[in-house]
């Protein structure tokens, strides 16, 4: 070939080889970028944010700030420090295991008591019980149209489970009659709430389930 269609050849070729180095530089770049935003775990324990390492439920509100429940009160975690609720703050008790969010951002929080709250602009606010004086064991909680649903057992007289239903600050128990029931079953207590596409609260029981 002429001496001038080879050098043509090679200087083409060598402008080819810069275009890609400077393409795998670039892409090397980029990737360590990427690798450089990679959010890195941070741990939250008794050693920073928290009051005590027995977490029971933690989630995430409508605004983004993270709620734990442990044994010593609810935390609020806004990423960089803590609000703690407890008994100072008007919890019934510090030790709360279970814990939801409604559909008008009120955090209900509850444990072994005879009370059942929400928290709402960082204040704790309280409900009424009605017709019941046990002890209230918040299980499979649940929103429930503007409030929650809940599974509690023995807060009849008659020792039998009860579907409580949040209305207006008030929570309404419903016993679950022995016709719906085998005293002598021993899974009386077992018993899961949960909501269906239209939002109606249905119990599961022994193979059946009820509509609420």
């Amino acid at each position: 070939y002429p001496y001038s269609y080879c050098k043509s050849v090679h200087n083409h070729t060598r402008h080819l080889l810069r275009q890609i180095v400077l393409w795998c530089l670039c892409l090397l770049c980029s990737s360590m970028s990427l690798l450089a935003q990679v959010a890195q775990p941070y741990h939250l324990n008794r050693k920073n944010v928290l009051p005590s390492n027995k977490v029971y439920f933690f989630l995430q509100d409508q605004l983004g700030y993270l709620w734990i429940t442990t044994d010593k009160g609810v935390v609020k975690y806004n990423g960089y420090s803590t609000q703690l609720f407890n008994k100072a703050e008007g919890l019934p008790t510090d030790d709360m295991w279970t814990m939801i969010d409604d559909n008008k951002g009120r955090i209900w929080v509850g444990g072994s008591s005879g009370q059942l709250g929400y928290i709402r602009n960082n204040k704790y606010c309280k409900t009424t019980m009605r017709s019941t004086n046990g002890t209230i064991f918040p299980y499979y909680l649940h929103r429930f149209h503007d409030g929650v649903v809940f599974f509690s057992p023995y807060l009849s007289l008659n020792n039998l489970p009860s579907i409580c239903i949040s209305r207006n600050d008030t929570i309404f128990p419903y016993t679950i009659t022995e016709s719906l029931l085998d005293k002598n079953d021993d899974r009386h207590n077992q018993i899961t709430v949960f909501l269906n596409e239209k939002e109606e609260a249905i119990i599961a029981y022994s193979d059946v389930s009820y509509l609420i």
